[in-house]
């Protein structure tokens, strides 16, 4: 199950791997490009989800949290969801991190009223416990993405225009993290 599933491309290619799948996300364009392109179950609210407790392996929420009105209360039906000793993994941002703490209210993901909540590790781990799981890690993360991107968080917005500009680039930071958990 993936909360935040957007228009479905991750679970497309976990269901093409053997996964049954299902995704959350309330966007309604997003969801049905889903249901449209991938022929997706795909609900708007983890509530809705028709689903015995105890009975998902895998719960993924991959830059979403941060976004939610109540992550507490979405991790603990996510939480009701898993089978014991089921996976959850959670990508967000580390407001805790040397680049975050640098950058202070110029750092990219202070995004209002996209980005409702920020945590450090340890708050994010607290909330996770909170939420019923344990077995919490957290790690940093790295994505690739273009050089155009990084100039613009970096306030460098003139050279993002370089036509580099889409060169590939890891993104490692250190401020996107993963914490991993277990129901």
């Amino acid at each position: 199950m993936e909360i935040g599933s957007a228009a479905g491309f991750l679970l497309a290619q976990a269901r093409q791997a053997g996964w049954d799948v299902l995704g959350v996300e309330v966007s309604r364009e997003m969801l049905r490009k889903a249901q449209n392109r991938f022929d997706l179950q795909v609900v708007d609210d983890v509530s809705g989800i028709d689903l015995p407790k105890a009975s998902v392996d895998v719960v993924l929420a991959i830059q979403v949290v941060e976004h939610l009105v109540n992550p507490l209360e979405t991790l603990i039906a996510a939480r009701e969801l898993l089978r014991p000793g089921g996976m959850l993994v959670v990508e967000t941002w580390d407001k805790g991190s040397p680049i975050a703490r640098v950058m202070k209210s110029k750092w990219q993901q202070i995004t209002p009223p996209s980005v409702v909540w920020l945590w450090d590790r340890r708050q994010l781990e607290a909330m996770v416990a909170r939420a019923g799981f344990h077995e919490i890690s957290v790690k940093a993360s790295m994505k690739w993405v273009s050089l155009r991107t990084v100039l613009g968080q970096l306030g460098k917005g003139n050279l993002a225009k370089h036509p580099a500009g889409r060169l590939a680039i890891p993104y490692a930071f250190g401020d996107l993290i993963v914490l991993t958990a277990r129901a």
